[in-house]
């Protein structure tokens, strides 16, 4: 009985690590001061995925699991 429970417990386990498929990469941009930057735009390099940064420059990048090169610009910046 005891092993049928852990048995359980595992099979529950594995389905969810492969149930997720995507993840939300989430930050905030900032200046070398510190400073919030809204409306900043921030870009998956060689993808078409991009946001842009909120009033309290905060962004959300919807994202499968990988590597990626992301860019963060607003004029005026380099």
């Amino acid at each position: 009985m005891r092993s049928t429970i852990v048995l359980f417990f595992l099979l529950l386990t594995v389905h969810y690590c492969f149930a997720q498929t995507s993840f939300n990469l989430s930050g905030t941009v900032k200046d070398k001061r510190g400073e919030v930057l809204p409306g900043a735009g921030i870009f998956v390099s060689g993808y078409k995925i991009a946001t842009v940064a909120d009033n309290n420059g905060k962004y959300t990048l919807p994202l499968k699991p990988g590597n990626y090169d992301i860019l963060f610009q607003l004029i005026g910046y380099k």
